[in-house]
Parts: C-alpha cells; structure tokens; sequence
C-alpha cells in the first residue's frame, strides 16, 4: 500500500527533507515502511526537479497512528511549519498549519485557581471537588 505526504509552506522542500529524515529514523516506521522522497517536473528555468512528496510503502501491518505520533514529534521541533497533506488509496487529507488557525481557536485562558497549586477545579469555578471519605 502507498502512502503519499505533501507539505506546503515556504519551507516545503526544506521540510520534507527534515520530515523525511525523521520517519527513516523511527523504528516503527523503519520496519513496515519504505520511505522515500520523489520529484515533481521540473520547473523551466530550474536546476532539477523539486521535491514534491514523500512515499511510503507500507506493509500490513504498519498503523497510520505511527505517522501521526511522528509527524506531531516532528512538527513540535519546527519554526513554522507549513500544511500536512497525506494521500492513501484515493482518500486524501490535509490540515493547516499552525500559522494558518484562527487565533481565536486557541486554548481558553486559565480560570480562577489555575497556576494555583492545583487547589482549583478544571472549570474555573475556584471551589474544590468534594471527595468523599472513603465509605461514603
């Protein structure tokens, strides 16, 4: 089976070098997969075809939550990474880069209590949980 990553951003070819690297050095990936970078055409002008896609070849029994760990291990190490888009057997998807997401989406500020010890409940509220005794 074939896989097929794409990434997008002003660093793309740049990335999927240092992408493409760093799943040739994960054992799982390393073991059911082949990987491998291809070229696009080459552009008129140009010195050589760019890097378009990594490949990889996978064996049965290859998890794609192995690729996810990855990439989020991966993407955790880089400035400002582009968009992720991975391709198997026609079905594509894609996610954004971090850059690219609403700043409104982001994580809500800490409520009262929070930063606190952990005194506080998760729901802001800054009373604690009753816990009852045991026996009750």
């Amino acid at each position: 089976m074939l896989i097929e990553v794409r990434l997008g951003g002003d660093d793309a070819e740049d990335d999927l070098r240092s992408f493409c690297a760093w799943l040739r050095d994960e054992p799982d990936i390393r073991r059911h997969a082949s990987v491998t970078l291809e070229t696009g055409a080459p552009v008129p002008g140009g010195l050589g075809a760019p890097l378009e896609v990594i490949q990889l070849v996978i064996d049965s029994s290859f998890q794609l939550a192995s690729l996810a760990l990855a990439y989020a291990a991966w993407r955790a190490t880089r400035r400002n990474p582009g968009d992720i888009s991975v391709r198997r057997d026609g079905d594509s998807i894609a996610l954004p880069s971090p850059a690219a997401a609403d700043p409104g989406t982001g994580p809500a500020a800490p409520g009262p209590g929070a930063g606190s010890g952990g005194t506080g409940p998760a729901d802001g509220s800054g009373e604690s949980p009753r816990h009852p005794a045991a026996g009750e």
